[in-house]
């Protein structure tokens, strides 16, 4: 029972050290990210901070990218993520894939939909437009 004990006390010891590469990792991973919304001057900070810290540099980039083009569509909470999501995984899309994110949500604008309604509304209309 008393090694028992002793390798408990050992590996309470050493779990925290575990604990802490992984903490300082996700402190500097978010340290990060705030940075860059900070140097860009981001709209969207939170949005780009959450979505930064779970994707590569490179998907990072192609979000400034996109970040424009979402933000003249005046997009509902909902729909703006699902049109970062596409808009970042696509990279090379093409103008009609993106008008179709326009137009549904001007549909949306013309019909008086707001919050989870609006969101609702373009998503359906986008899938539908995209087949």
């Amino acid at each position: 029972m008393s090694k028992f004990i002793a390798s408990m006390i050992v590996g309470m010891v050493l779990m925290p050290s575990v604990y802490a590469a992984d903490y300082s990792w996700a402190d500097q991973r978010q340290a990060q990210c705030t940075q860059r919304a900070n140097d860009r001057n981001m709209t969207n900070r939170q949005e780009f901070v959450d979505f930064c810290l779970y994707h590569s540099d490179a998907e990072v980039q192609r979000y400034w990218d996109c970040a424009p083009k979402a933000d003249k569509r005046d997009l509902g909470v909902d729909t703006r993520r699902r049109f970062m999501d596409w808009c970042v995984k696509e990279g090379n899309y093409n103008k009609a894939e993106l008008n179709s994110f326009a137009n549904c949500n001007e549909q949306a604008a013309k019909e008086n939909l707001e919050g989870s309604t609006r969101d609702a509304f373009v998503n359906k209309c986008v899938e539908r437009a995209g087949h």
